[in-house]
């Protein structure tokens, strides 16, 4: 029932500020590689890309931003929101690096984000995916492929 209610509050959100939108997914390596000064410049580096979003009249009423998280698992940490709804504590490092998990997460996410952009009539710009890794991708091969694929497809179209 809450994810219903809050899928309601997102749309709603979505119809009362009629500025065209851009969807950005960041896929972020938690892994245990990433531990120490790694995880240290991944949280810098998210909360000045927060920063520079907020400071920005119209990109901070147009970007909507999600995390995903990927080590063992992947993880949606925020789901889609304008920054100035988003709160993120610090990330901490453990686990693998399933990078195609947290790939397919992502796109999964940024496909039910331009639905919803066009269920409620809402413009937008096509959405932008980052990835931050510090390393290579440990989990299963087949779905980091079709993964890569996924996103190279998307790119063509």
């Amino acid at each position: 029932m809450t994810n219903y209610k809050q899928m309601l509050a997102g749309l709603q959100g979505l119809m009362n500020n009629p500025t065209p939108r851009i969807a950005v997914a960041l896929c972020l390596d938690v892994s245990s590689s990433m531990d120490g000064e790694p995880i240290d410049e991944l949280n810098a580096g998210v909360g000045q890309y927060l920063t520079e979003i907020y400071n920005d009249d119209m990109t901070r009423n147009s970007a909507e931003t999600a995390i995903v998280t990927f080590a063992d698992e992947a993880e949606c940490l925020l789901d889609f929101n304008t920054v100035d709804q988003l709160a993120l504590t610090p990330l901490e490092a453990n686990g693998m690096t399933d990078m195609g998990k947290g790939l397919t997460l992502a796109l999964d996410l940024l496909d039910k984000r331009k639905q919803q952009y066009k269920t409620v009539g809402v413009e937008y710009y096509q959405p932008i995916l980052v990835v931050m890794s510090d390393g290579e991708p440990n989990g299963n091969p087949k779905v980091l492929k079709q993964a890569t694929s996924r996103i190279q497809q998307m790119i063509a179209e």
